[in-house]
């Protein structure tokens, strides 16, 4: 009979598994069987110790019993009694243990079969027994040989008869020599027991011992000195039987009680012996305790190796219990798989008989049946004719797919020709003097050329790729300027459509890599354009570039990720996401517009750097894109960056309402700098947080606060860097806002370098006072007083433009096209240009470059220029700053507009019409006669640098009331020679005023202790450090000397009589707004007394009473 091949599958599945599962059960059940009996093992030995204690006190009651009925005192007849308690407690025990124990008292196999059963009625019975023969002996009717043979010794023969019990089907054999040692130990103490009480009798009543009781006790003799072990394999037991039975009072003992039963036996026809019956009964009594350690010994031993026999059974059990389920499970896989795979060879069947159909090789002697030998030779010959039909048809697919991308590459180049001519000719027409809606269609024209040709050079990319004809450039760039350039071209877009567009590119990439830059940023700039695209409106854009563990010595590895919150994509979508000329979905293409080219080569361009790039996306919650490139390392010697302004504190705004992953960013960028930084989310933290620390910067984000606050932000007196979107540019600059720098998104570490190191404190400080005092515009009582050119070609745009300005109080001045407007900067002295992006002969570019250039060259001063537009177009903006304009706006003027830029550039031209101020006068830098200095004058401290000022006209030296006040200078000028006296260079201009000298410290501490010994102390250690001081003995000298001087540093006592903390913050508060100066207040606290939490609010700093000079110095420091 022949089987089928469906049959044969489950055979030789199924028949391995049904043998293991056989083998298995057989195990299990054995395994189990052996764990029940390792379980009844330890209960069992857990019953025979209560037995063992139940026959040893019967064994004393004997004794005691014994000695008794020899000599019936009362002190026998007290401890007998309370023997007689111990034994019936015992027994009780016994039961109990017995009766609950499901393991050793149970009916599985009926109850006349229950071995407990049977025990517990035999030891009721001989408890019963027992309670009679007491009776009889405190009735004193009682016969010594009938109650110590008879009563007692059967009772304790058949309880040792239930500890040999334990052995019975026990097939561990260490156990059973353990037991079968054990139980010699149960007889030795038994016939010890009979030697103590028998001889216990005889000498208590002085009786000659007749030679049969002298045979019969020789006897019990040999039985109760029988304790053998030698045989024993356990060592470590053996050892300590050993330690228990010859240690040196148990060899005395022994030695003792052979040495009085040669005495008894002496005297043992005359019945006077030396011995009295209770140091017997003592001596056997140690004896037996002895014997009872040693088969506690045993016990515990054999407890132990019971409980690893049931260790080991669990074991055993556990894993033939696993193994069977598992063929169980393996017998269900296979018959599940034969049947799948019977189904299988079904299906292949008839594909194949398709196939053959399809490919007319079905003939009438070919029979396709998989489950006979000749129907699968005649599948496979079918299969080799597929196969070779199927090289055939990828060859002829090849040779057309080249023959496309050959014609797409020579289309490309044909449509390029006449498409550049078109895209050139359109940039000559756009100079040609165009009405204004003819120059809006040709800026049509000129954006739609630009797109074609943009799609042009994707699909000669896409042939390039196809061909193998593009290669991968190997070069040295600046990883962090080249990728940070990549993300700021879609800076605008992403603002424009108000979506958070961080970015964040490891800052230890700092040092020069080897790659491909442009293929990269080509890339980038692919995935950012299409999160742009499919984010909505307030959206997210995230791009993170970091660096990642590299198993290579010498290359770098970068991963590159842009995540944005867009429409995402299915799974399905992704599949195809990366085919040529494909998107997830035809209404995208109508929706979002794209030839889908971009992400297909770009995925080609990682590949051929030996990345992948792949994408984590679900439907509605947007798309992450991913990739990683190796870059070869170069060596370089310069220096990390790294820690570079640690020197630096600052505050950073964190918002509850809303999450920028930008925030996440800034805190890593500071960290890589060490600048530490504080966050705060309110204002008012910032009074309390700078009592701790002196903060130098604060970081706030546009869309964390709102415009009350931001103007709160920047009268701080730490330097405010704003944080926001190029689309706020105009609103900002027009709420006037003390701003150090502002920083558009996306926020970059370069960004982040330059305002740490453009940041000064001698910097930042004339700034907020050059803001201070800049006017601010009112319309109804300001004017501009200023000089203006308007470069515009259109006559009707000239006069409405003039008409506005002069509205604004600005003398105007008219230039028809850019030469014209070049010319007259040249020849005039103008404060702010308005150009005109479209104008004859120069265009607004081109004569902003000629301006540019002239004055570079003959170094004059920069007249910001502004741009004029009548189509503000996305892009625009950036082009224009880039050709050197300083801002633009757009055509026709918007009045609000126009103040907030005039605002901006002239506002130190800004005068009150409700007053007699003129206007200010030209611009005359101080020149100054520089000399040398002369350490005989007593000159106090004036800064470094002259700033330049604006006055009517220059003074005479004489004219000077600071010189006059200084007689010293007048005499080192006298002294001075001609040649000395060199003319410095004109220095730069400034728009405020001359600063007065400022008040100066009286010292650097005011030292206020509460003795005068710890004022000593501390000014000793002052003077050491060497700081100078003041020193105030009372919180009365304390208040004066903050009130009436300046000071550092204010070091004080807490304990100090009637002094009020916060009236002393108070009071240092209001001399530093008087002075201008920073005192800070340092608390001393006893480390003793209990701090009050409320004092760290009022002061800079709290120490401990510890006149510590190192301590102090750190203190010092950290604020002096």
């Amino acid at each position: 009979m022949q089987l089928g091949l469906k049959n044969r599958l489950r055979l030789i599945s199924l028949f391995p598994i049904i043998i293991l599962f056989s083998l298995t059960s057989y195990y299990l059940y054995d395994s189990y069987k052996n764990y029940q009996n390792a379980q009844f093992l330890h209960d069992k030995l857990s019953e025979n110790r209560d037995l063992n204690d139940v026959v040893g006190n019967i064994a004393r009651e004997r004794g005691m019993t014994a000695m008794y009925l020899g000599n019936p005192t009362k002190n026998i007849l007290k401890s007998l009694q309370q023997q007689r308690a111990v034994v019936d407690a015992k027994i009780n025990t016994y039961i109990d243990h017995t009766q609950n124990k499901e393991v050793l008292h149970n009916h599985k196999n009926g109850e006349a079969n229950c071995q407990a059963c049977k025990n517990i009625t035999s030891i009721k019975s001989s408890l019963k027994k027992i309670k009679n023969t007491r009776k009889l002996v405190d009735a004193k009717k009682a016969e010594f040989r009938d109650i110590f043979t008879n009563s007692y010794g059967k009772i304790q023969k058949n309880l040792i008869i239930q500890l040999e019990q334990l052995t019975d089907n026990q097939t561990d054999q260490e156990i059973n020599e353990l037991y079968s040692i054990y139980i010699a130990m149960v007889n030795a103490k038994e016939h010890s027991g009979i030697e103590r009480g028998y001889m216990s009798y005889v000498i208590s009543r002085s009786a000659e011992l007749q030679e049969e009781d002298l045979n019969k006790w020789i006897s019990v003799i040999g039985k109760a000195d029988s304790i053998g072990y030698r045989t024993l394999h356990n060592q470590s037991l053996y050892a300590q039987l050993n330690e228990l039975f010859k240690n040196e009072d148990a060899t005395e003992l022994f030695e003792d009680i052979n040495t009085e039963r040669t005495a008894i036996i002496s005297s043992s026809q005359s019945g006077k012996y030396d011995i009295s019956s209770g140091i017997w009964f003592t001596m056997h009594s140690e004896k037996i305790n002895i014997i009872s350690n040693a088969e506690d010994l045993l016990l515990n031993t054999m407890d132990k190796r019971a409980l690893e026999v049931q260790e080991e059974t669990i074991q055993f059990l556990t894993t033939t219990l696993s193994i069977w389920l598992i063929s169980i499970l393996l017998a269900v896989l296979g018959f599940f798989l034969a049947n799948e795979i019977t189904r299988n060879i079904r299906n292949l069947e008839n594909v194949l008989k398709r196939v053959a159909l399809d490919t007319g090789e079905e003939e009438e002697d070919t029979v396709i049946n998989l489950h006979t030998a000749d129907g699968t030779a005649q599948a496979y010959n079918l299969l080799e004719k597929i196969i070779e039909q199927t090289r055939e048809d990828k060859e002829s697919a090849q040779e057309a797919s080249e023959a496309k991308s050959m014609f797409l590459a020579n289309m490309s180049h044909e449509i390029r020709t006449p498409l550049n001519g078109i895209v050139g000719f359109t940039e000559l027409l756009k100079d040609t003097g165009l009405g204004e809606e003819q120059n809006e269609f040709v800026e049509i024209i000129e954006k739609s050329s630009e797109n074609l040709l943009e799609i042009i050079n994707n699909i000669l990319d896409l042939s390039k790729i196809e061909s193998n004809k593009l290669e991968i450039e190997d070069i040295i760039f600046n990883p962090i300027e080249e990728f940070e350039s990549a993300v700021e071209v879609y800076a605008v877009r992403a603002s424009e459509k108000h979506i958070d567009l961080g970015c964040f590119i490891d800052p230890t990439l700092e040092h020069p890599i080897k790659g491909d830059p442009t293929k990269i940023k080509e890339v980038i700039i692919n995935l950012l354009s299409n999160a742009v695209k499919f984010t909505s409106s307030a959206g997210a854009i995230n791009v993170d570039i970091r660096k990642i563990d590299s198993d290579q010595e010498g290359v770098t590895r970068v991963r590159f990720e842009v995540q944005d919150s867009g429409i995402g994509v299915t799974n399905e979508q992704k599949a195809k996401i990366f085919e040529a000329f494909s998107q997830a979905d035809t209404s995208i293409t109508r929706k979002y517009g794209g030839t889908g080219l971009g992400l297909t080569i770009s995925s080609r361009f990682i590949e051929l750097m030996g990345g992948q790039l792949d994408l984590h996306s679900e439907p509605g919650d947007g798309t992450t894109f991913f990739f990683s490139v190796d870059f070869e390392e170069v060596e370089t010697l310069n220096e990390s960056t790294k820690g570079s302004f640690s020197n630096l504190n600052a505050l950073v705004l964190d918002s509850s309402h809303k999450t920028k992953k930008q925030e996440t960013y800034l805190r890593e960028y500071l960290d890589f700098y060490g600048v530490s930084y504080t966050t705060f989310k309110d204002i008012n933290e910032i009074e309390t947080l700078q009592r701790q620390v002196s903060y130098d910067l604060v970081f706030v984000d546009y869309d964390y606060a709102q415009e009350d606050q931001l103007v709160a932000y920047g009268e701080l007196s730490q330097a405010l860097i704003l944080l926001t979107k190029s689309y706020y540019m105009k609103k900002i600059d027009s709420m006037n806002i003390d701003i150090f720098k502002t920083v558009y998104e996306p926020l970059n570490i370069t960004k982040i370098r330059m305002g740490l190191e453009n940041f000064s404190s001698d910097n930042f400080s004339a700034k907020k006072l050059k803001k201070a005092n800049r006017k601010k515009f009112n319309t109804e009582a300001s004017k501009f007083r200023a000089n203006v050119l308007v470069a515009e070609d259109n006559i009707i745009n000239q006069k409405l433009i003039k008409r506005t300005l002069e509205d604004l109080g600005l003398t105007i001045s008219i230039a028809s096209n850019g030469l014209e407007a070049f010319q007259k900067r040249k020849d005039g002295n103008f404060d702010l240009i308005f150009m005109d992006i479209q104008m004859p002969f120069l265009d607004g570019v081109e004569a902003t470059a000629e301006i540019l250039e002239y004055e570079e060259e003959f170094n004059q001063p920069h007249v910001p220029i502004l741009a004029l537009t009548a189509n503000a177009l996305k892009g625009d903006r950036e082009r224009f700053l880039a050709a050197g304009l300083d801002e633009y706006t757009t055509k026709p003027l918007v009045r609000a507009e126009i103040v907030s830029l005039l605002n901006h550039f002239l506002a130190d031209f800004i005068i009150d019409t409700n007053s007699d101020e003129e206007a200010p006068e030209q611009k005359v830098p101080l020149k100054v006669i520089q000399t040398p200095t002369m350490q005989e004058v007593n000159i106090p401290e004036v800064e470094d640098t002259f700033e330049t000022i604006e006055i009517p006209e220059i003074p005479e030296l004489e004219d000077i009331p600071e010189l006059n006040e200084i007689p010293e200078i007048e005499e080192s000028l006298d002294m001075l020679e001609l040649d000395e006296i060199e003319e410095t260079p004109e220095l730069d201009e400034v728009e405020t005023p001359i600063v007065p000298l400022q008040t100066k410290y009286t010292a650097d501490i005011l030292l206020a202790k509460k003795s005068s010994f710890e004022s000593k102390l501390y000014i000793q250690l002052l003077e050491s450090l060497g700081y100078t001081y003041e020193v105030a003995s009372s919180n009365e000298e304390l208040e004066s000397s903050i009130h009436d001087n300046n000071y550092k540093l204010v070091l004080f006592d807490k304990e100090i009589d009637g002094l009020n903390i916060e009236k002393l913050s108070q009071d240092v508060v209001n001399s530093n707004k008087e002075s201008g100066l920073s005192s800070y207040l340092v608390l001393i606290s006893d480390p003793s007394l209990e701090e009050d939490p409320d004092d760290v609010l009022y002061v800079h700093e709290q120490i401990k009473n510890i006149a510590n000079k190192d301590l102090l110095r750190l203190v010092f420091e950290k604020f002096i």
